[in-house]
């Protein structure tokens, strides 16, 4: 009997031991208490107050989660490629949302709410509708839909903050989007960030326009450049695929056709244009030609000149680059 008591004694003990251990330890808050790692886990918060949701919204998109952010819209929530975490968090590298500001609203039956925020360098002023759903308040409108019909439909494959879009319209959450090509010769340019200060703002899509890249405008030249010389190499007055385009009353023994550069180097300034997917290499042309050749029965030595520009046209989406010859 007294072993017995003693072991149920030492069972108490531990109970007492326990309970006393799990109040000594702080509970996690659901409503955006305790929070390990200062990770948001896209649960949305109550939102008793129109201006909650406003402040709730705000304050997901500057933590840079999307989920949380678009829990605070109206039903159906928005979906789209762009409308994840991952495309919020590079959005953020550029440009930081801070400075929040909602006055507090209690009226039940206001109808908007609002806010002031900073967006990287940018100011934001702005008035968010909001309605009553189910006891609680969100927003009407939580994503901007981004126009690139004009630019999706084109030659050159379109990423927004590193995922592809092959849609017209596309939604964002307001925050900062670079349009790149994935591609090394071409891109959108300096200018290919676009600011969506909040969904009711548009957003200029429509200066976004591709182009060559330095890298894209060296190798395009050295095409051309390796390709003219080569056909300066040829046996021909007319080789295929070249800029030489000369026309002889005399016959030339092809063998003895021989072509050299008479001017300065014709790559040392090329003017390149470029358009589509395709870079125009123009040069001058100043070429002595020589050869052997006959004419009415007599034969000797001829020799011959070809001045003006000629131009090379160079797709640069595919690899190898290729080049012709106008």
């Amino acid at each position: 009997m007294i072993i017995i008591g003693a072991a149920a004694l030492a069972v108490i003990l531990v109970a007492v031991a326990v309970i006393v251990a799990t109040r000594d330890k702080p509970s996690a808050d659901p409503q955006g208490g305790q929070n390990p790692g200062g990770q948001q886990s896209g649960a949305p918060q109550n939102t008793p107050r129109p201006s909650d949701a406003v402040s709730a919204y705000l304050q997901a998109l500057a933590a840079g989660d999307a989920t949380a952010a678009l829990s605070y819209s109206a039903d159906p929530a928005p979906t789209g490629p762009l409308l994840t975490n991952e495309v919020l968090a590079e959005s953020r590298n550029r440009m930081q949302l801070t400075g929040i500001d909602v006055p507090v609203v209690d009226d039940q039956n206001v109808k908007s709410v609002s806010a002031t925020y900073t967006l990287g360098s940018s100011v934001v002023n702005e008035t968010f509708d909001v309605v009553k759903v189910s006891g609680t308040w969100k927003l009407s409108r939580a994503v901007k839909d981004l126009d690139l019909a004009f630019i999706v439909d084109g030659p050159v494959p379109v990423k927004i903050n590193g995922v592809k879009v092959t849609e017209e319209s596309v939604a964002v959450l307001p925050g900062s989007y670079a349009f790149t090509t994935g591609l090394p010769y071409v891109s959108f340019g300096s200018k290919n960030v676009v600011l969506v200060r909040s969904p009711y703002v548009d957003a200029d899509t429509y200066n976004i326009q591709s182009q060559l890249t330095g890298a894209g405008k060296k190798a395009t030249i050295s095409a051309a450049k390796k390709s003219f010389s080569k056909c300066l190499k040829t046996h021909s007055l007319t080789p295929k695929n070249c800029p030489q385009k000369f026309k002889s009353k005399y016959s030339y023994n092809k063998s003895s056709i021989t072509w050299r550069q008479a001017g300065k180097d014709p790559f040392r300034k090329p003017s390149v244009t470029f358009s589509g997917t395709r870079a125009r290499v123009q040069v001058p042309i100043d070429l002595k030609l020589s050869g052997s050749c006959s004419y009415q029965g007599r034969s000797g030595n001829c020799s011959g000149s070809l001045t003006g520009t000629s131009v090379a046209v160079i797709k640069v989406t595919a690899k190898p680059l290729k080049v012709k010859w106008l």
